[in-house]
C-alpha cells in the first residue's frame, strides 16, 4: 500500500505498474485477472498467466503516450467504469449502454460489441487495409490484449487510441464518430514524429509506421 501511495502521489503510476509486473514473481492478481479475460473473449485457447504479463509489458512498447499507456493499463486491470458498475453502486438507475441504451454496459460491450463501436471498428479495419494494401486481420484477444510483435507495435498503438476515443465518447455521453478518431490517429502520429525527430530517433518512428504507404 506504500507503495501504491508513493506511485500514485509522484504520478507515475504506469511505471510503478510496469516495474511491478516486471519483477520475476507473477503478481497475485494476475490469475483473477486471467480467468476474468477468458470469460470476457471466450478464447478457444485460453489466455494463461504469461500472457496477461506479456500483455502488461507491451504497453510502453506500444505508445509513448502517458494517458494511452494509462488507459491500456487500466483496461488490463479492468477497472474501467461502466454504467454496470454505476448501477450496481447504485449511483445510477440504468445499467444499459451509453451507446445502443440496449445491451448492458459492461467494458467489452462498449468497447467492442456495442453495434455503434463495431461501425468504428469496421471502419478502422477498412481504412488499415487500404492505408498498408494488405487483408491484415486481427483477433479480439490481439485488439484488447495486445500483439507481442516487435513490428506490430504501430497497431497496438493504433487499437489503443480507438479504445480509449471509444471510452472517453462513452463518458462524454456522444456518439462515436471515425472521422473524428482519424484525426485524433493522425494528430498523434504528428506528435509522435515531432517527439523522435526531436530526440533524434526519427529512424525508430519511420520504422513503426513503415507498413503504412502515407497517413
Amino acid at each position: 500500500i506504500n507503495n501504491f501511495t508513493k506511485a500514485t502521489s509522484k504520478q507515475k503510476m504506469s511505471k510503478f505498474i510496469y516495474e511491478e509486473i516486471s519483477k520475476t514473481d507473477t503478481p497475485q492478481f494476475i490469475p483473477k485477472l486471467v480467468e476474468k479475460w477468458n470469460i470476457d473473449l471466450n478464447l478457444a485457447s485460453p489466455l494463461q498467466t504469461t500472457d496477461l504479463e506479456t500483455s502488461f509489458k507491451i504497453v510502453p512498447k506500444s505508445t509513448i503516450s502517458p494517458k494511452h499507456r494509462d488507459f491500456q493499463l487500466r483496461l488490463l486491470h479492468r477497472i474501467l467504469v461502466t454504467n454496470k458498475n454505476l448501477k450496481l453502486w447504485k449511483i445510477k438507475d440504468s445499467e444499459k449502454c451509453t451507446f445502443c441504451k440496449e445491451g448492458v454496459e459492461t467494458i467489452h460491450h462498449i468497447l467492442w460489441d456495442c453495434i455503434h463501436s463495431r461501425r468504428i471498428w469496421t471502419a478502422l479495419f477498412e481504412w488499415i487495409k487500404n492505408k498498408t494494401d494488405s487483408n491484415i486481420t486481427f483477433s479480439e484477444q490481439e485488439i484488447f490484449l495486445g500483439i507481442n510483435f516487435e513490428n506490430m507495435m504501430v497497431f497496438n498503438c493504433i487499437f489503443i487510441i480507438s479504445k480509449q476515443y471509444l471510452y472517453a465518447c462513452r463518458c462524454l455521453n456522444s456518439s462515436p464518430n471515425f472521422t473524428q478518431l482519424l484525426a485524433k490517429l493522425l494528430y498523434y502520429q504528428n506528435v509522435e514524429k515531432y517527439i523522435a525527430t526531436k530526440n533524434n530517433k526519427l529512424q525508430i518512428h519511420e520504422n513503426k509506421w513503415s507498413i503504412f504507404k502515407e497517413l
